[in-house]
């Protein structure tokens, strides 16, 4: 190795060595960025989305009757909170289910908090859930 490449390459080991492919080795195709090819989709059916719109609306409605319960009643809040406290959650449940909804509600809960899940009542229509988070501390 001359001084002169020694000086314009000091770490020689960190030069590529002079060396090329042949030509047909690497025939790649790049694709340009805006030209990425899209993954297929199946063909669209908006009938499940339609009828989980369609559902979910019943959940909201259910759920605005239990927070119109909870928010308007302390005797019922402290049941409600007293029975989840406590472990009681068939109790929890009954309560939820004391304030009128058509929908099933699930409920478990934390040293702060309730956590409702609203589900359809019919077992065909598992399109949609509604989850609900109440702090308490």
């Amino acid at each position: 190795m001359s001084y002169m490449t020694r000086l314009i390459y000091p770490f020689i080991y960190h030069y590529p060595l002079p060396y090329s492919a042949p030509q047909n080795v690497c025939r790649c195709r790049y694709l340009h960025i805006n030209q990425r090819q899209s993954p297929q989709y199946p063909p669209i059916n908006t009938e499940m989305i339609i009828q989980s719109a369609k559902t979910i609306k019943i959940l909201l409605r259910d759920a605005d009757q239990v927070m119109n319960k909870i928010s308007e009643s302390p005797a019922f809040s402290k049941k409600l909170m007293e029975a989840a406290q406590t472990g009681k959650s068939s109790e929890v449940n009954r309560l939820i289910q004391t304030t009128g909804i058509s929908s099933r509600a699930d409920s478990s809960y934390t040293p702060d908090g309730l956590h409702i899940v609203i589900r359809p009542e019919e077992k065909e229509l598992s399109c949609c859930i509604l989850k609900i988070g109440l702090r308490w501390m």
